[in-house]
């Protein structure tokens, strides 16, 4: 059967419909005849690419309300017509018909709705995954958790820290050293920095490593121990946090009584727990005073 294509009716498409009481033909045979002039009927010809296969075609038994057409493995297959339709659509020339959910429907050729709906959810669903990833990395970070511990400078320091780029002194030279080692964002670590990295499993702590003693910024505005037991008169300095952390790093001797505060991981020396236990231990008295020379503990 042909149909009227377009505006111009002149110009007609084909549709094969199949009685039920056909029976499988052969191109060969009688059948061929109309074959051939169906196809040239629409628009097509035998010497445009038509090409039949050897022993000829063989068609399916199609039954009345089915539409002969052509499967994923291009072989002939009947496709059920729904019997509410009471006429086929007019296709566009760029169209072609089909049918769709037991519907006749027109299609751009190559492409067809279903394509074009399917990309669109493909791509929606690429931005749902995105975002979700998203979402599941973040949920991965523990909440709370900011810079932690990253390792220790190979050079040792007195409480006077110089960097070894910048030549900068205190807490920015500790900086400095500290990015010279393990890059952008490094910084001494604090001794919360460190209670972060232990409690949310940094592998530098665990029972089977050890931390030596390493300079970590920290105030506890406590009073110097002065010198040969006898406190600084330098009160002020003292409430400014400095008595504790060798005047922010910028003290390299023992003259003005101030000291540093060190962190380690180490075996702890008490009794009362297991053996071989690990503990995070901070040190501020004589054997941490600003003369002392202690590696960087480094947090990013």
């Amino acid at each position: 059967m042909c149909l009227p294509r377009g505006r111009n009716r002149r110009k007609v498409k084909c549709l094969i419909l199949v009685g039920g009481d056909m029976r499988k033909r052969d191109a060969t045979s009688s059948f061929a005849v109309p074959f051939f002039v169906l196809l040239s009927a629409c628009g097509g010809g035998t010497t445009t690419g038509a090409v039949i296969p050897e022993g000829g075609l063989v068609f399916p038994d199609c039954k009345d309300g089915q539409l002969l057409g052509v499967d994923a493995n291009r072989g002939y297959t009947c496709v059920s017509v729904s019997t509410t339709t009471a006429s086929a659509p007019v296709c566009t020339a760029s169209q072609a018909l089909t049918v769709e959910g037991g519907m006749l429907k027109c299609v751009e050729k190559g492409t067809g709705t279903t394509t074009t709906e399917l990309g669109t959810q493909l791509t929606a669903l690429e931005a749902k995954y995105t975002d979700l990833n998203t979402k599941v990395n973040d949920l991965k970070t523990p909440s709370g958790v900011g810079s932690t511990f990253v390792g220790l400078t190979d050079v040792k320091f007195a409480g006077k820290i110089v960097g070894p780029t910048s030549q900068a002194v205190g807490i920015n030279g500790a900086v400095d050293a500290c990015v010279a080692k393990f890059g952008k964002g490094g910084h001494m670590c604090t001794p919360f920095e460190l209670y972060i990295s232990a409690a949310t499993k940094n592998p530098a702590f665990t029972k089977d490593t050890t931390m030596p003693q390493a300079w970590v910024y920290m105030i506890g505005w406590n009073r110097n121990l002065g010198v040969n037991g006898v406190p600084s008169t330098q009160v002020a300095d003292d409430y400014a946090g400095l008595g504790e952390n060798c005047g922010s790093f910028t003290q390299g001797d023992s003259t003005k009584g101030w000291v540093g505060v060190t962190a380690s991981w180490a075996d702890t020396t008490y009794t009362v727990v297991p053996a071989g236990t690990k503990t995070m231990q901070f040190t501020i008295n004589a054997q941490t005073t600003c003369d002392k020379t202690f590696p960087i503990a480094c947090c990013r």
